[in-house]
């Protein structure tokens, strides 16, 4: 027999949906950081290209601003999934599923793969792009 640390049978099934919802919360954010690890090197690169391009950035700025834009989502999942651990051990609740504690390493490992491959795809794209600083003839 189970013993049971509430009273009524409504506390019980709160005490699960809130259980839930929290199992929900983290599977939520690991989704957002999949979107925005998707997202953001596309806006990144079309955006700092025409940046480039109408002469309000360098090339050199552009590249180091791209590869923080795109390295951004990485670090804050793992500086959610860090804080819910931490949380978690001293609290003593269960904030992060054993699905999701297995599946952050690779979450993570995917997200610097697609910050390499993008950074490299900017790099070989700034060199077709010319700025409009550089096109126009020097001043007299």
């Amino acid at each position: 027999m189970r013993i049971v640390p509430f009273t009524t049978t409504g506390q019980v099934e709160s005490f699960r949906r809130s259980r839930l919802a929290r199992g929900f919360a983290m599977e939520s954010i690991l989704q957002l950081y999949q979107f925005a690890m998707v997202v953001l090197p596309v806006y990144g690169f079309v955006s700092l290209r025409k940046r480039i391009r109408f002469g309000g950035l360098s090339k050199k700025r552009a590249a180091l601003r791209y590869a923080g834009m795109v390295f951004a989502p990485i670090l804050a999942y793992v500086a959610v999934f860090l804080l819910a651990i931490s949380v978690e051990k001293v609290v003593n609740v269960n904030l992060v599923t054993e699905e999701i504690a297995r599946s952050a390493p690779l979450a993570i490992a995917l997200g610097l793969v697609v910050w390499l491959v993008s950074n490299m795809v900017f790099a070989v794209g700034l060199v077709f792009v010319t700025s409009a600083a550089s096109a126009m003839p020097p001043k007299q």
